[in-house]
């Protein structure tokens, strides 16, 4: 009887474990497209800021981390945060903002290949240079957001049925 017990718990906790992992890898899917979005819309927040606000970098970084919603704020939050330090340069301040933005979203090092090289033009050359190059990194933005939500539609369902039926899998093998 507690040998019973004790496998139906097992195979609870694996199929639960399985379940997890697939519906994580699904929200993985899912917020990937969200994010970018948002991204997008921060980046478009920074040409305005630097275009007709004439914003200086630490203050439109913190502006923008009070008006977007985590992961983008916390990017932006840690930008300013590395720019109030004597000595930081925008392009050490981008590079950790989006070190946090890697490790707190769903998106990847190809989703911010393009945005990482903004930091080394912010705050060294004209308004416009900066903007022509914010525009470039929203054009690569929006083709990465269309691939993203075909990814989505492709994998999000099939991750969330793989989870569940490999742990119902295994419980069969086991048992």
């Amino acid at each position: 009887m507690i040998v019973l017990l004790l496998k139906i718990a097992a195979s609870a906790l694996i199929i639960l474990a399985t379940t997890i992992i697939g519906f994580d890898i699904a929200r993985r899917y899912r917020d990937r497209p969200q994010h970018l979005r948002q991204l997008q819309s921060a980046l478009q927040g920074l040409a305005t800021e630097i275009s007709y606000g004439a914003t200086p970098l630490p203050e439109a970084f913190a502006s923008l981390a009070t008006t977007h919603r985590p992961p983008i704020a916390d990017m932006f939050q840690v930008a300013a945060s590395q720019l109030a330090r004597p000595g930081t340069t925008a392009a050490v301040a981008w590079q950790a903002g989006l070190e946090t933005l890697l490790k707190r979203s769903a998106l990847g090092q190809r989703d911010l290949a393009v945005v990482g090289q903004l930091g080394t033009v912010l705050g060294l050359s004209d308004r416009l240079d900066q903007e022509r190059h914010l525009l470039l990194a929203l054009q690569h933005l929006q083709r990465e957001e269309v691939l993203a939500e075909q990814e989505r539609q492709q994998n999000e369902r099939m991750w969330r049925y793989l989870g569940v039926l490999s742990g119902l899998l295994l419980v069969i093998v086991l048992v």
